[in-house]
This record gives C-alpha cells, structure tokens and sequence, in this order.
C-alpha cells in the first residue's frame, strides 16, 4: 500500500499575528496555537501513525508533542524541516514600524520565488534542504502514515517536490495552521485538505 503523508504546519505563534518576521528564529506557541495543536491530535484521533516529523523550532516542536502524545510516539527532529531563513528580516516588523523591512517585503511580495534577503535564503534554496529530507523519510516508510508538522514555505517545498508544482504554484497554496494536507503517494499522487477547528472539520478540493 502507498505510503499516506500527512502536511500539517505548527500553530500560531506568538508572533503570527503581529507582522513580525519568525523565519528561523524560535518564538513559542500563542494561546491560540495551542488549541490548534490540540484541535490537530483531535483530528487524528484514531488515525495510526507511522511516525512524526518536526524542525528543531519550538513551535513545530510542541505542536507535534500534543499528537505524539496521543500516539505514544516519539517525535523525530531533523533541523532540514525548518522554515525559509529570512536573513537580516527575522525579528522585524513588516510594516510602517520598520521602514526598511517594509521595503524588503514588498520586493519579496513581487519576487516570491527569486528574494533572499541579506543573509537569508531563496524559496529554490529553502526546497534544495527541504526534498532530500522529505525523501529520506518516505524511504524509511514505504508505508503506513506519516506526519510532518512545518512551517509555511517548508510545506510549499514539500507539496511542490511530491506533486510536481512549480514553485510558483507552491507559494500561493494556503498553509493555514488550521489546514491539514493528506498526499496519498500513488502514481499519480492523489491530495485532499481538511480544515480543522476545536470543534469540526471540513474537506476542501485542492487543484490537480
């Protein structure tokens, strides 16, 4: 049977909401992750996992440890799976507070594929650490179901390499923290998207 990835992103953290640039900088969960977290081990409640992925960052850290916990399972970290390094932006807001950040994330807005921002790295070069890595752990699991719980552009990599986008169309895909994607790893691969609150959960249609 193929193997089933499961694509989940961390919950909101603390600085989310706030136009504040995270990138690879490591902010914890906000309220309001934790009850998505809590919402996302709900979901699965029932589900056999495999096994659970993470980056080395707090909030896909403790997102997972909530759905681990669930499973009785340990979570593997592999620091590959961290978000887009934003370079001299992590840490800043991007708004009118930070004239010059503002500027940088206006020129990444019209550039989403080709920005890097001083020290940091492009989407093509974030995609380069990230598929060898989603590689690894599907050949370790041949089978069975597999959770990743990423970051934005780290579940855009992923999607883009097993599904044959192109990077354009990877980052305009919504990586919500209340989206879970189900790639179904047939040939061709087969995906689905359930949102999820506390309280339900909906199917939504994905382009092919």
């Amino acid at each position: 049977m193929p193997a089933t990835l499961l694509l989940a992103r961390h919950g909101q953290s603390v600085w989310n909401r706030g136009k504040r640039v995270t990138g690879q900088l490591d902010p914890e969960l906000a309220p309001e992750g934790r009850v998505q977290a809590r919402a996302l081990a709900k979901l699965l409640h029932g589900i056999e996992l495999s096994a659970i992925y993470v980056s080395d960052l707090a909030r896909s850290r403790e997102t997972a440890q909530l759905v681990a916990a669930s499973q009785g399972l340990e979570v593997g970290v592999l620091p590959a799976l961290r978000e887009l390094h934003f370079g001299t932006l992590q840490g800043r807001f991007r708004d009118a507070r930070d004239p010059e950040a503002e500027t940088l994330w206006r020129a990444r807005k019209g550039d989403p594929v080709g920005f890097r921002a001083p020290g940091g790295e492009s989407f093509a070069e974030l995609a380069s650490r990230v598929t060898p890595a989603v590689r690894e752990i599907l050949t370790a699991h041949r089978s069975g179901t597999v959770l990743i719980v990423g970051h934005r552009n780290t579940n855009r990599a992923i999607l883009a390499s097993l599904l044959g986008w192109t990077a354009e169309m990877a980052l305009t895909t919504p990586i919500g923290h209340d989206r879970l994607y189900r790639l179904l790893l047939s040939s061709p691969p087969r995906v689905s998207v359930i949102r999820f609150h506390a309280g339900s959960a909906s199917a939504e249609a994905v382009r092919p």
